[in-house]
């Protein structure tokens, strides 16, 4: 899974403002692998509300989702609701993601 995780992270740093879907058995794995690459923050989408809320609230750009364990809600909602929820672009979540970016830049 590795490398299906790098090239997804991949294309979507290449293409700002574009999102990517990964999967694997428990979604850590290509979770882990994605958030190698410098701009990308991908989180596990458990359920909708986590969807949504990385989204809104943490601007993430890749979905992880586990094959081998059963989500909170189905899977394919899940995914409908990460693509049609944008960034909020609040202040506190701005700030939180520059002070994301400069762990970036220092480590």
């Amino acid at each position: 899974y590795p490398e299906y995780a790098g090239a997804v992270a991949e294309a979507v740093r290449n293409h700002p403002g574009s999102l990517g879907v990964l999967t694997c058995g428990n979604a850590e794995g290509v979770c882990i692998a994605a958030n190698k690459f410098d701009g990308i923050r991908a989180g596990i989408g458990y359920s909708i509300e986590a969807a949504r809320t990385m989204r809104n609230d943490d601007n993430a750009n890749i979905i992880c989702l586990p094959g081998r364990i059963k989500t909170q809600d189905d899977p394919l909602k899940i995914v409908d609701a990460y693509l049609a929820t944008q960034f909020s672009k609040a202040d506190r979540h701005e700030r939180r993601l520059e002070q994301v970016a400069k762990i970036e830049e220092t480590n």
